[in-house]
């Protein structure tokens, strides 16, 4: 449709809820079904479990024309609420299309110029090197912000014919759905606004240095007439630099089992270990387990062929070059990013997941969507922890769900021979019994199905907003 015909469409809805009633959400973000990336995840997952509850989803959010597509069906649920897929400007996407080629193309690069090092760093960046990056990394800046100016616009020209609105929740990142939320709200001011975070606006790594103070004060700035604030962590709320603000509260990612229901695997007949995402520019690092699994073959421990690590992201290359640096490199499965369903379906044929995250001063409480899918698998985990602080938030949920291993950098010397250790019992079992040992505590598991954190949503409503009427013989949660 376009933007006048989703505006009309908005108007007769509109005069159809008068009739029935029903509280009525309006969900603002940029990614959501069918895009396929990790950050549609929340937002999908939200607004499939409140429509499952009786609530009148709307979603207003981006087109998914210049991003890859999760081609498999989302369900009958979809049909149960209106999504307004919104156009950037011409100009944006092809900027966008640009930028996206140009990556592709540096990755291709990386791989044709991939060497094997000897105990060196693997490339030595010179001054004028680290220029160039950082003058990419503006440009990139510069591109985004064309990108998000346009969807801005044009999602106002639909935002202004729904209306009746119960409850907004607009969803960082980026930064246009906050925009959007508080416009909304200023034009609203009756609307119950809940502002969620995926990330914490601010991050030590990544925030440019001309953009760290606009960025620390972003939430504070945009989000303050929200009536809650959620975060996927204590760590990202705390990151959020607004403690004046009296409704904070956390709001995990999760798991829907729904999504693994009808997919069929085969076991591998290796011990066979997956990771799935990126590495972040190095900012996560599996080098830690790719050196235990060297010391193990050498000292014979376990037969190399054995072994399979199955990797998919965008990070192939530095996957490839930490193998390389340890002599390992054929035991490497690595591909480049693959669809949604096909992700689930090498973490089902894996023995076990690993996880890589970070805990630094000022990047406290890293908790990735892709350790919360991970709980569905039944599949012990191997975290891996870099930083300078040590018990992450990550550990700890490792500890109390029984997941699993979790190394972390501070702790490295007595980390790196229990990890070994725990490799090699593993190992063990699976040469023995052809499976590993892997039992979780469910109990502690089973809030983060999206099923419970909906319901946690839920109880975040003002009471007269609440609506239970959700019929549980006829909806599969």
């Amino acid at each position: 449709l376009q933007i006048d015909d989703r505006a009309n469409f908005f108007k007769v809805k509109n005069s159809i809820r008068d009739v029935m009633k029903k509280q009525r959400i309006l969900i603002i973000c940029e990614y959501f079904y069918p895009i396929n990336k990790i950050a549609a995840i929340r937002t999908t997952k939200f607004a499939k479990k409140l429509a499952m509850h009786n609530f009148d989803v709307d979603v207003v959010c981006r087109s998914y024309k210049s991003f890859p597509i999760n081609n498999k069906s989302a369900g009958d649920w979809i049909n149960q609420i209106n999504i307004a897929y919104i156009d950037e400007y011409r100009i944006a996407r092809r900027i966008g299309t640009k930028r996206r080629a140009l990556a592709t193309s540096r990755q291709m690069n990386k791989q044709g110029t991939l060497q094997k090092i000897n105990g060196q760093n693997f490339q030595k960046q010179t001054i004028i090197k680290s220029i160039i990056i950082e003058s990419l990394r503006y440009l990139r800046f510069f591109a985004n912000y064309v990108e998000n100016l346009g969807y801005i616009t044009n999602a106002k020209k639909v935002l202004r014919k729904i209306e009746d609105v119960d409850i907004v929740i607009s969803s960082f990142g980026p930064k246009s759905s906050s925009i959007l939320g508080k416009w909304y709200k200023d034009r609203n001011p009756g609307v119950f606004w809940i502002a969620d975070h995926r990330d914490p606006v601010f991050n030590q790594s990544f925030t440019l240095p001309l953009f760290r103070h606009t960025d620390k004060t972003f939430v504070r700035r945009k989000c303050k007439k929200a009536d809650v604030i959620t975060g996927v962590s204590q760590g990202c709320i705390d990151n959020l630099y607004f403690p004046e603000h009296p409704n904070k509260v956390v709001v995990t990612n999760g798991f829907d089992r729904d999504d693994i229901r009808d997919i069929e695997y085969t076991k591998p007949n290796k011990f066979t270990l997956s990771y799935l995402g990126s590495l972040y520019s190095g900012k996560r690092d599996i080098s830690p387990l790719i050196k235990a699994l060297r010391e193990l073959i050498g000292e014979k421990a376990i037969i190399k062929s054995d072994i399979d690590i199955c990797y998919s992201g965008t990070s192939r290359i530095d996957i490839l070059k930490q193998a390389q640096f340890y002599g390992l490199s054929e035991i490497i499965n690595a591909t480049d990013s693959v669809t949604h369903e096909e992700s689930l379906k090498r973490q089902l044929m894996s023995h076990i997941l690993i996880l890589a995250t970070w805990n630094n001063i000022g990047e406290e409480g890293v908790l990735t969507g892709k350790f919360l899918e991970y709980l569905m698998m039944d599949k012990p985990i191997v975290c891996i922890v870099s930083g300078n602080l040590p018990n992450s938030k990550v550990k700890e949920m490792m500890v109390k769900g029984n997941l699993g291993f979790c190394y972390e950098e501070p702790t490295s010397t007595t980390d790196h021979i229990s990890l070994k250790e725990y490799i090699l019992r593993q190992y063990k079992i699976f040469k023995t019994t052809g499976n590993v040992e892997h039992n979780p505590n469910n109990e502690y598991i089973e809030q983060f199905n999206y099923k419970n954190i909906a319901k946690q949503l839920i109880s975040l409503f003002p009471e007269e907003l609440k609506m239970e009427k959700i019929d549980e013989k006829n909806v599969s949660l």
